[in-house]
This record gives C-alpha cells, structure tokens and sequence, in this order.
C-alpha cells in the first residue's frame, strides 16, 4: 500500500510530497518531491499528481493548508486527512520519523526513488530542537525542512486507522 504526505510551502517554504509503500516489515521511500515555487494551483495540482495510487494521504492543513486541503478533496486521487502543526504534533511526528531512522532497515529510500538525493540532503541538515513551547524544526544552511516534514506526514498517513482510508 501507498501512503502519501504533503508538505504546503507559502511564500518562501517550497511544498513538497513524500510517497512510502508500507510492507509488514519495512518502509520504502518510492517518490520524493520539492515542488517549485509556482501559482497556489499549480502547487496543488503537482502535489496531486504525485498522490495518484496512494491508499491516503496526511496534508499540512495549518494556516493557508485547510484552504488547499478544501481545494484539493474533491479532484484528489486518494482520500485527504489534514494535519494541525502544533508544537506538540510535530514533536511526536518528528520523533516517530527520527526512532524510524534509527532502526536500520525499517525506513529506506527506494534505489529508483525520484528525488531521493534531495531528501537525503534535507534529512542530514535539519535539525530539531526542544524548545520551552515545544519544538523547533528547522534545515541548516542550504537545506529546508519540506521534504523531511512531507515524510513525517506520510508516516502518519501509515499510522493512521484502516477505517480512515475505506
């Protein structure tokens, strides 16, 4: 089964999409996306295409995203679930991913996986710091946080509840 996130950019942020087959014993990577900076409906529409053969997918719905998840529901090719950036959600999705990483095997990055030097770019320098209100999330020079948040989502899209996705 495929399972998607999307991460939505605004203004300087790029979006970005992440795409995982869930095995029973494994994760793998098998698309990986910064999208270009572009018109809001070619962001959407990119991230929509990327979705295509998902079983579902977790899309940042915070601030302008709960007005592109209510554009996207109606033409997207899998069933939408938004997720609320709070500090205490991307603590728990941020340590999810980072336990994944930790554990050799269990997350890997298809060989054939389009984007894929990206995301290994974006995984080595971003960073996560506690901070008194939760976490800050954050890429080092030359690097942003997109693609490891969009895979953090679609980390979440697996976790989420069969019945979600009926």
């Amino acid at each position: 089964m495929l399972y998607g996130g999307s991460d939505l950019g605004w203004r300087h942020d790029h979006s970005a999409v992440v795409v995982m087959r869930h095995e029973p014993d494994r994760l793998i990577v098998t698309r990986a996306a910064r999208l270009p900076h572009g018109s809001w409906g070619a962001q959407i529409e990119n991230i929509l295409r990327a979705l295509a053969g998902c079983r579902g997918a977790c899309v940042d719905a915070t601030g302008m995203g709960s007005l592109a998840l209510d554009e996207m529901r109606p033409r997207s090719p899998c069933p939408l679930v938004g997720v609320q950036f709070t500090a205490g959600s991307k603590r728990r999705m941020m340590a999810g991913l980072v336990e994944l990483l930790n554990m050799p095997g269990r997350l890997v990055i298809a060989e054939d996986c389009q984007g894929a030097d990206d995301l290994a770019m974006e995984l080595k320098r971003v960073t996560v710091s506690p901070t008194r209100r939760g976490v800050r999330i954050s890429g080092k020079a030359g690097g942003g946080d997109d693609m490891p948040m969009a895979m953090a989502l679609a980390l979440e899209a697996v976790r989420l509840k069969p019945e979600v996705w009926s």
